[in-house]
């Protein structure tokens, strides 16, 4: 197929371009768009056909459930039945934004929720996204990406991994937060963190008073939710990360990437000590993770499409350690402490 590319301005959406591309949407078609997260692949949750062509399209297991993305807050409370008392105060927290709330469903969803009787439903925190659900009603939508890749953070991502594959792209720019939803069960007392995100553990006990925070799943399970149980963000590049002090994480870097076709994951602290020959990206200041996320995915693409080896210091984070958690993944577990060199 001819993919259909629309730009769209964020700040001004053009309705008529969304109603363009929400009727491929309830024509059974599949339309990438961005959210602040990364972008999604998108698919009317009532055209089982549809949901079946985002599987496909990705390469995606078939037991790797899908989230639903709604427009309204209210519409969790129609697709969820039993839920905590604390819900609403989620919701109301943040919602839109990037937090997704595994809850009990109300339906049986032939295709996309891999047999679970619980659904994954996020509101994101983007105007063109809000506006295409709004139109073409409430959609699955993974990163539109091929699975087990690197996500999309921008529209020439998309294109660069689906082209001719879907139906429309919408060019709404790069995405601001750049790592995908914090995933949250919250079918118990307490919620408990099921993949970090930029609403951390913290954020959340903050508003409802407890959390319990991510912990690694066994690769085994059944999971809640996407993004959880397979490999993801990997890049074809060999990849390693480097732990412990940034000074000595920089050094053994060095050392491991002479003689390599190599590139670097570094952070504005440690900048200075590579040597020009070598090919660095600058990923942001240690202190603030939020910019270092938004900047992952891009430069992560933009290595592996000239290296063949990357190198990435270990980012230590109070916040949650979802950068952490992306680059460990990245590296498929792949992570040594630099006082090992």
């Amino acid at each position: 197929m001819n993919t259909i590319v629309k730009d769209v301005d964020p700040l001004c959406v053009d309705k008529d371009i969304i109603r363009e591309a929400a009727s491929i949407i309830l024509s059974g078609g599949l339309v990438a768009f961005p959210t602040e997260t990364v972008y999604g692949l998108g698919a009317s949750c009532d055209i089982e056909s549809a949901v079946r062509d985002i599987y496909a399209v990705k390469c995606r297991p078939t037991d790797n459930p899908l989230i639903l993305h709604i427009a309204d807050a209210s519409d969790f409370f129609k697709l969820t039945v039993n839920t905590a008392g604390y819900v609403p105060l989620l919701i109301e927290a943040f919602c839109p934004g990037p937090l997704t709330l595994v809850a009990k469903s109300a339906r049986k969803y032939a295709c996309g929720s891999a047999g679970l009787d619980t659904i994954a439903i996020r509101m994101p925190n983007h105007p063109v996204a809000l506006e295409l659900i709004k139109q073409a009603g409430a959609m699955f939508a993974p990163s539109a990406n091929i699975s087990g890749g690197i996500s999309p953070t921008t529209a020439a991502h998309v294109l660069n991994d689906l082209k001719d594959r879907v139906h429309c792209v919408l060019n709404g720019g790069a995405c601001a937060v750049g790592i995908e939803s914090t995933v949250a069960d919250v079918t118990g007392d307490v919620p408990r963190i099921l993949r970090p995100g930029a609403v951390t553990a913290n954020d959340i006990a903050s508003v409802v008073g407890a959390c319990d925070a991510f912990v690694e799943p066994i690769a085994n399970n059944n999971p809640f939710s996407g993004g959880i149980k397979y490999t993801r963000y990997a890049p074809k590049a060999n990849m390693r990360v480097v732990t412990g002090h940034p000074l000595a994480a920089a050094q053994a870097i060095i050392r491991l990437a002479h003689g390599k076709n190599a590139g670097v994951l570094a952070t504005a602290q440690t900048m200075n000590l590579y040597p020009n020959s070598m090919i660095v990206i600058n990923l942001g200041d240690r202190d603030r993770p939020e910019k270092i996320s938004a900047n992952l995915y891009k430069s992560l693409r933009e290595l592996d499409a000239k290296v063949d080896y990357i190198f990435a210091e270990g980012i230590d984070e109070a916040s949650g350690g979802a950068v952490m958690d992306r680059l460990l993944k990245a590296a498929r577990g792949s992570a040594m402490p630099a006082e090992e060199f």
